[in-house]
């Protein structure tokens, strides 16, 4: 989260990746990836700016071809419309307890061997 990638895919982000992909193809481990939220600050006008851009990272993430929990769509922020009503923090970073139980809810959907 903290690799914004307010000027395109964050380079440093991509580097230990696909560095962390590599360590887990050696090991024979599989990994499981995320996307990341992008966060906005909702305007006096109603109109949203950008806090945290991870648009891109999730992209990459998606097309990459292993498996991933979809966080940013847990939130409603793939929509490019702001976080779901009461689920982001007065910070603009950080999910609140509903939105925490939200991307908990979305663990466990896209990774149901997780509960066994």
């Amino acid at each position: 989260m903290n690799n914004n990638d307010i000027k395109g895919l964050n380079e440093k982000w991509l580097n230990s990746t696909k560095s962390f992909l590599e360590l887990c193809e050696k090991n024979d481990i599989v990994p499981i990836l995320n996307t990341v939220p992008t966060t906005w600050h909702k305007n006096e006008d109603g109109t949203l700016s950008v806090v945290r851009e991870n648009r891109p990272k999730n992209e990459w993430v998606r097309n990459s071809g292993h498996r991933y929990i979809d966080f940013e769509k847990a939130v409603g922020a793939d929509k490019g419309e702001g976080w779901y009503e009461g689920t982001l923090c007065a910070d603009d970073v950080h999910p609140t307890e509903q939105g925490a139980q939200v991307l908990a809810a979305r663990f466990i959907m896209d990774l149901p061997e997780s509960t066994l």
